[in-house]
């Protein structure tokens, strides 16, 4: 399972399996085994696609998530970020 740490990963693996399927409609001339090679690259363009709705839903929840909802006052985050704005890097 591939990971997306680079932005340009998934819609470059969309692009080149765009250029997939049109190569193999270029190529139809009507047999089954053309057909089930132009079924290939839809088949991964579709779960491409749902990977990337998924990512996209995840990260938003997320950002709503984290920015919804600050530390509180005497919570153990907030004594950290405390902390570290007070004591010197060494």
């Amino acid at each position: 399972m591939q990971t997306y740490s680079d932005r340009t990963t998934m819609p470059r693996e969309l692009d080149e399996n765009e250029q997939a399927q049109k190569r193999s409609q270029r190529e139809q001339d009507g047999s089954e085994m053309k057909s089930v090679e132009l079924e290939r690259p839809i088949a991964e363009a579709k779960t491409l696609i749902e990977r990337r709705n998924a990512f996209e839903l995840l990260r938003d929840q997320a950002a709503s998530t984290t920015s919804a909802t600050p530390a509180s006052p005497g919570s153990r985050a907030a004594d950290r970020k405390s902390t570290t704005a007070i004591s010197p890097r060494r």
